[in-house]
């Protein structure tokens, strides 16, 4: 029997008001679950760095340590610790904040992926407020529960870089108005091979997981676009086949890497009107809700309800079609 042994190290002191009073409610359910898993406020961005680093070295000269799941990466201290760690024992976590780069990250360790890790507060959410979700004790302290109680280790092929089959959200519980909350599970990060699309096991078109945006690619967009002037045309941006040409009444100018990305995420969030039978490879609007707020309570503003009830679990890939159309 494996024991698993969680340590987080952050500097509350330094988040917005908000996030830090949902974080420290958190932090204390997250060190009460199991005698293993501790939250340490530690007050000062340095000594995290000191803390992380220094415990991942003790770790990784342990022999009673089997393996080492590691969720940083950015600062120059955890990229050296990667890049110099050859063996197979550590695997590194990947979440929509980890920010752009990470694919091109040349760690020679596995990679897998928790979506929803480092989310947070920002501008976004007022801006957006059904497009981001916090991870917050009410979701997450019975996942941890539900893992501490089986007590198993990952077996080798259970473990993937799209996907982690044996940990499931927690179920809903059935009081709830269940037809109204999304089904959960995870939704691939890229494709295998070029120009395909993936499927559930209903034949159901799903999307890959979007990276949430920072703040800086809100307010670049937000800049770029205020409500006052023209919209960016999907077709045009995204697609490249805006059909209307200089006559379209929404805006083709060009717009920063910024505010790109940002609009592809908005995009994400408008129904596609072929819903769930779209096979279009480069159909840049939305065929399943990733809003991971709408798993826990029913969320009537959500944008994508209407894909609440697809199944975003993988289970095939499928050549995707080329189709000159409109939305």
């Amino acid at each position: 029997m494996y024991r698993i042994v969680v340590r987080v190290y952050a500097d509350i002191a330094a988040l917005d008001g908000s996030v830090a009073g949902s974080l420290c409610s958190f932090a204390a359910n997250f060190s009460s679950v199991d005698v293993f898993f501790d939250f340490v406020n530690v007050l000062d961005q340095g000594v995290v760095h000191g803390k992380i680093s220094e415990t991942f070295s003790a770790v990784l000269r342990d022999r009673d340590c089997k393996h080492i799941f590691l969720a940083a990466w950015r600062r120059p201290t955890y990229l050296s610790m990667l890049l110099q760690t050859p063996d197979r024992k550590v695997t590194l976590v990947e979440g929509y904040g980890m920010g752009a780069g990470f694919e091109f990250l040349p760690a020679s360790c596995p990679i897998v992926a928790f979506p929803d890790i480092f989310q947070g507060a920002s501008y976004l959410e007022l801006a957006m407020p059904t497009s981001l979700s916090i991870c917050s004790d009410d979701v997450w302290t019975p996942t941890i529960a539900h893992l501490m109680h089986r007590k198993k280790v990952c077996a080798p092929t259970h473990c993937s870089c799209h996907e982690f089959p044996h940990l499931r959200i927690p179920t809903v519980d059935a009081t709830t108005q269940a037809h109204t909350l999304r089904l959960p599970g995870y939704l691939p990060t890229k494709p295998p091979q070029p120009n395909h699309i993936p499927l559930n096991k209903h034949n159901e078109r799903l999307d890959i997981a979007i990276r949430h945006p920072k703040d800086a690619h809100y307010l670049e967009y937000a800049n770029r676009f205020p409500r006052s002037a023209p919209q960016p045309c999907y077709w045009h941006h995204l697609l490249a086949n805006c059909h209307d040409g200089t006559a379209c009444a929404h805006d083709h100018g060009a717009m920063s890497h910024k505010a790109l990305f940002f609009l592809r995420y908005k995009a994400r969030l408008i129904p596609c009107a072929d819903g769930t039978q779209c096979r279009r490879f480069e159909c840049c609007f939305g065929h399943v809700c990733q809003n991971s707020k709408c798993l826990g309570r029913e969320v009537r503003a959500c944008s994508m309800r209407v894909f609440h009830r697809v199944d975003p679990v993988l289970a095939r890939w499928v050549e995707g079609e080329v189709v000159d159309g409109r939305r």
